[in-house]
């Protein structure tokens, strides 16, 4: 016998880690990108990458949440159905505070001034 509902829900999970790596590697590309080529020590450079880390401080949350829900903490695994949900809520608005932050558009560090 499969277990559909814990398949649907290990997916799940997989989906959302998939994303918040994506995320992260796209982030720090982006600081990356700043630094080595000098924007970054220019006054919007410095404030694209202050949103950047905050960005970065978002994701870290969604990677503790993502833990959670795993169960891989301290924390065993939530087994009630609103927790579960609310905590993929909580996700989802990490991701999308993050992806406003980061801009999601890697032509907006080709716009920034080159030093």
């Amino acid at each position: 016998m499969v277990d559909l509902h814990g398949a649907r829900r290990a997916r799940r999970l997989d989906l959302y880690r998939s994303r918040q790596a994506d995320r992260v590697r796209g982030v720090r590309g982006t600081l990356e990108a700043l630094t080595q080529s000098g924007t970054l020590f220019t006054q919007e450079g410095t404030r694209r990458g202050l949103a950047l880390l905050k960005a970065l401080q978002l994701l870290q949350r969604a990677s503790a949440r993502l833990e959670e829900l795993a169960g891989d903490g301290v924390i065993p695994a939530p087994r009630l159905l609103e927790r579960i949900d609310a905590l993929y809520t909580e996700l989802d608005t990490l991701f999308a505070r993050a992806d406003k932050l980061a801009g999601r558009d890697e032509a907006s560090v080709a716009r920034l001034p080159a030093r």
